[in-house]
């Protein structure tokens, strides 16, 4: 078999053929999110017998606020406050934007929110990304909607 299957997704590991979505990162770096080919060295369960299943890489972005934000549970106002990104803790990890509720603030208007990752809270949560630098996505790709 080769190492190398033209026209499909697929990655030949340890002899099992693994197929599945490719993901490719902010640096350009494409990672396989393998699933079984059938292949009878894999295991439906597991991927390759005796190993743990793969999991797929979520992209991450480098964000900045420019000033304090909440931060919540999900893209709405009435979302819980998991607390506040700050000026003091950029940079922030980013995953994606998502549609939401409308917030009017600063003199700017913006229905996106930006998944960033709390540092204090250590947790993923959404921020309305009229307070990041940047723009109206705080410079997140189009292709990196949630």
């Amino acid at each position: 078999m080769k190492n190398v299957l033209k026209g499909s997704r697929a990655l030949l590991v340890g002899g099992a053929l693994l197929t599945g979505a490719l993901t490719v990162t902010a640096a350009g770096t494409a990672t396989a999110a393998p699933q079984s080919s059938g292949d009878s060295a894999v295991s439906s369960s597991r991927g390759v017998a005796g190993a743990p299943a793969p999991s797929a890489t979520v992209a991450t972005y480098t964000v900045n606020v420019w000033a304090r934000v909440n931060h919540r549970t999900g893209p709405h106002t009435s979302s819980s406050l998991i607390g506040t990104l700050g000026t003091g803790d950029n940079p922030h990890q980013a995953q994606c934007w998502i549609y939401g509720d409308t917030v009017t603030a600063e003199g700017y208007t913006n229905n996106i929110w930006i998944k960033a990752y709390n540092k204090a809270a250590k947790k993923w949560g959404y921020s309305s990304a009229i307070y990041f630098k940047g723009d109206k996505r705080a410079n997140l790709p189009y292709s990196a909607k949630c």
